[in-house]
């Protein structure tokens, strides 16, 4: 489960700076691109099909037991409070959705993409590893500096 290895990743490496933060997201990310192609496809499935079918019940369990887990994981991270337990939940969420729209917009039928490459339209054509990296770390420098460096500044 892909909050068990970045639980298992936070142990290993102390959160002492929102960089080592970011490194810390970055390197789980890449990790599961590499590594997990079948929690990838999963975690785009579940918001686009699951949650949007499912009763009211089993939401409700599921976001407990993910609630859970995660509690634990924030408390790891934010050990020596480089980041707030806020800029986690909203981080790892917004990493999730990244995740889903990246895979999303890269994953085209065969016969689009052979249409695409017959037109000469490679603008089009997506790379999901390339496309949710750079997602996400122009998210997380956005974040930084529009509501960490704001917190600490003030507006």
């Amino acid at each position: 489960m892909r909050l068990a290895r970045l639980t298992e990743l936070a142990k290993e490496t102390p959160v002492r700076s929102f960089e080592d933060f970011k490194k810390l997201v970055m390197n789980e990310l890449m990790e599961l691109v590499d590594q997990n192609p079948l929690y990838v496809k999963l975690e785009s499935m579940r918001t686009a099909v699951f949650e949007k079918n499912v009763d009211a019940e089993t939401m409700l369990n599921q976001k407990i037991n993910l609630y859970q887990l995660m509690t634990e994981l924030v408390a790891i991270i934010c050990d020596s409070q480089a980041v707030t337990p806020e800029d986690v939940m909203e981080i790892l969420q917004a990493e999730a959705s990244i995740i889903t729209g990246c895979k999303l917009s890269a994953t085209l039928p065969a016969e689009v993409i052979e249409i695409i490459e017959q037109n000469g339209l490679d603008g089009l054509q997506r790379d999901f590893k390339e496309d949710v990296w750079k997602t996400m770390n122009c998210y997380l420098d956005g974040y930084y500096k529009n509501h960490i460096v704001v917190r600490k500044t003030g507006p």
